[in-house]
């Protein structure tokens, strides 16, 4: 098990350095960390602590850092290229109050530490051993802190992903990890189980829409710079064909070759 676990973070590490540089081009992770923001309990002129879990390029922890300037803000990744596209991007708006850490959340070295908030973006879903991570988090929260995170619904990007993840079952014989498949945190119901296993003082999970319209290759571009990307590498000489095979299964739920793009998102507000 411990081996599958390594082999599962390596090759999200993986695909997250391979997309890290398109990534910033998939609007609904701007859109979803400003929206994660608002939740944020405290004045903006108050000093407090966040740790951001998976900051990916640093959407969210710069969110907070525009927003909270007092506040005292620890990010950290596993993908290396991922954050120097944070880094990056938090040197050119003089960003000063954020640090940056290469680190695996389940082997977390900053966990002596206790934050008033902890805030994880779409990032839950992929950690292995989430229940005991998702604990271990709870615990470095400080009495009456919160830890806010997000996942997406069951509609979001469908039915173009279910179109796609049947193509390359079927056809190319291709299955993301099975321990994806059912612990996506898709549900309200889902988030919930895992929410009440540290017996929370409040518990709030509201669904957010985020929605608009992309042309196919916009939303192809949107597969190979995401999550998505470590199904498609697996295709090896055959990305073409699948691509082709993709865009013609595409044609029978598109709208003038237009997706309507769906990242409907559950964010879910947990009081320790």
């Amino acid at each position: 098990m411990q081996d599958e676990h390594i082999k599962i973070k390596e090759s999200i590490n993986k695909t997250f350095d391979n997309v890290a540089k398109n990534y910033d081009k998939n609007e609904q992770f701007i859109i979803s960390a400003k929206k994660l923001v608002e939740f944020i309990p405290h004045d903006k002129n108050e000093s407090f602590t966040i740790l951001d879990l998976s900051t990916g390029t640093g959407n969210i922890s710069i969110e907070l850092a525009k927003s909270y300037k007092n506040a005292t803000i620890f990010a950290v990744d596993i993908s290396e290229q991922m954050l120097n596209i944070a880094k990056n991007k938090a040197k050119a708006l003089n960003i000063d109050n954020i640090t940056f850490y290469k680190q695996d959340v389940e082997n977390l070295t900053l966990n002596n530490n206790e934050f008033d908030i902890v805030t994880c973006g779409y990032g839950l879903f992929f950690y292995p051993n989430m229940d005991e991570t998702y604990k271990n988090i709870c615990n470095i929260i400080k009495p009456n802190g919160k830890f806010i995170f997000s996942s997406f619904t069951n509609d979001a990007f469908n039915p173009y992903t279910n179109i796609f993840l049947d193509l390359l079952k079927n056809s190319y014989n291709i299955e993301p990890p099975k321990r994806l498949e059912n612990r996506l945190l898709k549900t309200v119901k889902e988030v919930e189980e895992l929410a009440k296993t540290t017996n929370p003082k409040n518990l709030h999970i509201e669904h957010f829409q985020i929605r608009y319209p992309l042309s196919i290759d916009e939303w192809w571009s949107l597969l190979n710079s995401t999550g998505y990307e470590g199904l498609l590498s697996q295709l090896n000489e055959n990305y073409d064909n699948f691509k082709d095979d993709y865009i013609k299964n595409l044609s029978r739920v598109t709208n003038n070759s237009e997706i309507a793009h769906n990242a409907d998102t559950l964010f879910t507000i947990v009081t320790i």
